[in-house]
């Protein structure tokens, strides 16, 4: 009679409620639900580590049988891009967002980046503006449609590069200095902050508040009062600035 060994389990984290899943190294690959929040997970590469914490797991759940799952059809390997996330999402979940946080340095060269990226745009705008609108001459009757054309390439180029910050910023968490400094915004859950927290609050608001006294630089100094590097702004807002390298 031939023996047929058990599948070696293999232990990882849901993605969603961050609880210790237990599978097979037979469904490396394969998309599951977990049993906890419903969540579907594609199980991770087998690493000796993983199948050991899947043996210590059984023996701490007091189960000898492993557990199995059906494979969806739509199932995709985890890419390295995947692991990463679900790397990050594990450590917000031991420490929380405050164990990913960026430098100060970090957040002041992305802030710089961005500053110097508008005013880029707005003197290439009024260079091309004045181009190809040139104000009247002294006693010359301004013409309608060349002032409109002058105002549109001062203001269109600005409004759209801050349009595609606040998209950036919504579905990312980067604008465009944060991207080039690899750091970004999350919620305290680790997602991308999205439009109400990224954009309305972190920066609507804040700029709102901007007429009270002082506020910009209360907001600005703030980040040296926390091991979190957060500003009054990420308070405001609910979120982290962190490092995503």
């Amino acid at each position: 009679m031939v023996t047929i060994a058990p599948p070696q389990p293999l232990a990882f984290r849901c993605s969603k409620c961050f609880q210790t899943r237990c599978s097979s190294v037979d469904c490396v690959g394969e998309s599951i639900a977990c049993e906890l929040c419903g969540n579907n997970n594609v199980v991770p590469e087998a690493t000796a580590e993983r199948i050991a914490q899947g043996e210590s797991f059984l023996l701490q759940s007091d189960s000898g049988a492993i557990n199995q799952f059906k494979a969806d059809d739509s199932a995709i390997p985890m890419s390295t891009s995947e692991i990463m996330k679900q790397c990050r999402r594990e450590t917000i979940a031991r420490s929380g967002p405050q164990g990913l946080v960026c430098s100060k340095t970090q957040r002041f060269l992305a802030r710089l980046a961005d500053s110097a990226i508008m005013t880029f745009t707005i003197i290439v705008s009024a260079i091309l503006a004045a181009v190809v609108s040139p104000p009247p001459s002294a006693g010359e009757q301004v013409d309608p449609t060349l002032a409109v054309i002058f105002v549109s390439l001062m203001l269109i180029p600005s409004l759209c590069l801050l349009l595609a910050q606040m998209i950036m910023v919504a579905k990312s968490g980067r604008t465009i200095g944060k991207f080039c400094l690899n750091i970004k915004i999350i919620d305290a859950a680790g997602n991308p902050p999205g439009f109400v927290r990224g954009v309305l609050l972190r920066s609507f608001a804040n700029c709102l508040l901007s007429v009270v006294p002082f506020y910009g630089l209360i907001d600005v100094l703030f980040i040296f009062s926390n091991n979190s590097n957060r500003c009054v702004h990420d308070l405001l807002a609910g979120t982290y600035v962190i490092d995503a390298s």
